[in-house]
């Protein structure tokens, strides 16, 4: 009698486990994201698809759809068009939630036009990133259901704005990036024979002519790269460190003293004036190329060596000094490298922004500065801080715990 009641207990037991995995498995939404990307816009690109890996990687019942966009009220409708015919063969909507992610002026106009035009897509989420707030991205307070910026960004009048709308406000330390210690790791151990130069490195990350939130540009001059380069060439003598040298898109694509369009630049081998200054005074300094040095030159529609060369740098330690222009790559250096490793330094191009951003990851303790007159303010090693988790992570949590 005893073992029959022991039988039934258990298969009660086992029954009730049963019915909880199985309420649990249809209970837990599916989540469907749409990623919004112009292309030709690399920095939000890297921002929305940061954002959905880190999604993906907090639940598996994630799907992400990449749709091409431009900004175009047209192309926005056609976009929500196939967003409709996806969301009409998902079946039962009632257990999806459907997530929108974009970014720049491209997504501005579409998540206007979704929800002022399609309003039988209002149960979709839209969530939107950016690294700094212009007149276009402002224009969707009330319209997008969740926006990050960086803290940096935010200015007092536009955080009073948001908190009185519907809209979520993230507020980040940096920009969500799409790049990971395991992906660098492996980028180096791919391309290691390329890097040809003996560890531990230095490695620099040259500056580029970058706009202002009303559209004028600023530039990062060939002056700027020779005072750079010099500091750089005394600190890898003194220190033995092999420099590797980065330069991306934007390195040179204007003339400083003109502001006219440099053209040709990155394309067919040709490396810009920028880089050439600082490569040319780095020689002057008796460095010779592909023993003490080597350049890394970005040129489109070429493989990158970016993410290796980052591969060395962890793997063999170093330093890093990274423009300070760049929101996207001080953000990736301060989630990927300890602070002790990483300097953004200043320059001509630097928009208000761009300091703010700067000011912010020194004193959250997580970079050093080097300022244009080439003074250091470091940070001290006892109050060094990194992230538990990445920017993109963070957003990720936001966005599965509210919708």
């Amino acid at each position: 009698m005893k073992n029959i009641k022991n039988i039934i207990f258990y298969t009660v037991c086992v029954f009730v486990l049963l019915v909880s995995c199985v309420w649990v498995l249809v209970a837990t939404p599916k989540y469907k994201v749409f990623a919004a990307i112009d292309e030709s816009f690399v920095g939000d690109k890297d921002q929305i698809l940061g954002i959905c890996n880190a999604l993906c990687a907090l639940n598996s019942k994630v799907e992400v759809t990449t749709i091409p966009v431009t900004d175009s009220e047209a192309v926005a409708a056609n976009v929500c068009n196939e967003i409709e015919s996806a969301l009409c063969k998902s079946g039962s909507v009632s257990k999806t939630r459907f997530i929108l992610l974009s970014s720049g002026n491209y997504g501005v106009t579409l998540i206007k036009y979704l929800k002022t035009k399609k309003t039988n897509l209002k149960q979709i989420v839209t969530c939107y990133t950016t690294h700094q707030i212009t007149s276009r991205s402002a224009e969707l307070v009330g319209f997008a259901d969740l926006m990050a910026i960086p803290n940096h960004a935010i200015e007092p009048q536009f955080e009073e704005k948001i908190k009185n709308s519907t809209t979520n406000l993230v507020a980040t330390i940096g920009v969500t990036h799409n790049t990971s210690e395991e992906m660098i790791l492996s980028a180096y151990e791919k391309a290691k024979d390329q890097i040809k130069v003996n560890p531990p490195y230095l490695v620099v990350v040259l500056g580029g002519d970058a706009p202002q939130p009303n559209g004028n540009m600023r530039f990062y001059s060939s002056q700027e790269a020779e005072k750079l380069a010099d500091l750089i060439a005394n600190k890898a003598k003194s220190e033995h460190l092999g420099i590797l040298v980065l330069n991306g898109p934007r390195t040179g694509k204007f003339d400083s003293n003109t502001g006219k369009l440099s053209l040709g630049v990155h394309e067919n081998g040709f490396i810009d004036a920028v880089t050439s200054s600082f490569i040319k005074t780095l020689e002057r300094q008796n460095l010779v190329d592909g023993i003490d040095f080597k350049l890394f030159d970005f040129q489109f529609k070429q493989p990158s060596m970016k993410m290796a060369v980052y591969g060395a740098l962890k793997k063999f330690s170093g330093k890093m000094f990274v423009a300070g222009e760049s929101t996207s790559m001080v953000s990736e250096a301060t989630s990927l490298f300890d602070p002790s490793q990483v300097v953004i330094f200043k320059n001509g191009a630097m928009n208000e922004n761009h300091l703010k951003h700067a000011q912010s990851e020194y004193e959250n303790n997580r970079a050093s500065i080097l300022n244009e007159d080439m003074s250091f303010d470091m940070i001290k090693d006892k109050s060094m801080t990194r992230l538990h988790e990445s920017v993109a992570t963070s957003v990720a949590k936001v966005i599965l715990k509210k919708y």
